[in-house]
């Protein structure tokens, strides 16, 4: 919508995680979610590199001992 009123700055990070939000909760109102996910890891990097960590711990725990056996698991599990 920015760009569509003649705004061509760059996206912030907020307004980067709002609409990436917006596909996984779609008809919500994501600003406070990202602005407390913003506030709790700094910047959207952080948000996302997280997102990440879980979701591989997630995939290493469903692979169970096979994940062990390939090294997979992460350290400290």
């Amino acid at each position: 919508m920015r760009l569509l009123n003649g705004d061509t700055s760059p996206p912030t990070d907020e307004g980067l995680l709002e609409l990436l939000l917006t596909y996984g909760i779609p008809r919500r109102d994501v600003q406070p979610l990202a602005k407390t996910l913003l506030s709790r890891f700094g910047n959207l990097d952080q948000v996302l590199a997280y997102t990440v960590q879980l979701n591989s711990e997630r995939v290493v725990r469903r692979l169970g001992n096979l994940g062990s056996i390939l090294g997979l698991a992460p350290k400290g599990m």
